[in-house]
């Protein structure tokens, strides 16, 4: 961005939001490798102005999150924080706010006393788990097909199913009913689900696929569920 004595203020409001699964593994703290950090938000242009980050996990045990500023070159650790289990899941316990956070001092303050953040341009922030995090996944049980265009039914879950959760069917298949083209393990995509008892499995592409009816035994059905979420608010200059 050209210099100018006219102030120049964020001109488009942005909402970023990301999610950290057990998948995307842990980052090793490092000056350049970003290999495991999830990219939260971008300077673009002509900067970023982040007035909001605010995290929540479904994860029973506690996690160390890094929130990193990379220049396109080297990776700044601007602080990292603990957040509790259950954090913004559970009423009990508030999602963590990182711009207010002891961990985080010396940010601006707007006349209103709010923290935020100036993202130069070209630059990435990024979030990360450091150290192992804790394998958080939902098995479905008592899973039966239920229809010949990939209908199931299960017992009632625990967690919250879906649409568009993916799912992950491994295992031999014995008992009764068919999943045509499944080769273990074989990942699908929720189409359709009452969130609890009932789903509708796709491709990963979106095409349907064909089932017979039965009870299969000898199959594991898991949907990853994330340990993190983060979501920024904020403006592009």
């Amino acid at each position: 961005m050209a210099l100018t004595a006219t102030p120049i203020y964020a001109q488009t409001p942005k909402f970023w939001g990301v999610s950290i699964v057990t998948a995307t593994g842990f980052w090793a703290p490092s000056q350049t490798v970003v290999t495991n950090l999830v990219s939260l938000a971008a300077g673009g242009t002509n900067g970023a102005k982040i007035e909001a980050i605010t995290v929540s996990t479904g994860d029973t045990v506690a996690n160390r999150l890094a929130l990193v500023l990379n220049d396109a070159t080297n990776n700044y650790i601007l602080a990292e924080f603990s957040i509790p289990p259950g954090a913004g899941n559970l009423t009990t316990i508030p999602a963590v706010s990182l711009l207010n956070n002891a961990q985080l001092p010396g940010l601006s303050s707007d006349p209103n006393g709010n923290k935020y953040l100036y993202i130069p341009p070209a630059s990435t922030l990024y979030v990360g788990v450091v150290g192992a995090a804790v394998s958080a996944q939902n098995i479905l049980s008592g899973v039966v097909i239920a229809s010949t265009s990939g209908g199931f039914t299960n017992t009632a879950s625990t967690s919250l199913i879906s649409s568009g959760n993916l799912l992950t069917i491994s295992g031999t298949l014995g008992g009764t009913g068919t999943i045509t083209g499944y080769v273990n393990p074989t990942t699908y995509v929720i189409s359709l689900t009452n969130g609890s008892t009932s789903f509708t499995l796709t491709t990963v592409s979106g095409a349907a696929i064909v089932t017979t009816t039965g009870t299969p035994t000898g199959l594991t059905y898991t949907i990853p569920v994330p340990i993190l979420s983060a979501v920024a608010i904020g403006s592009l200059f």
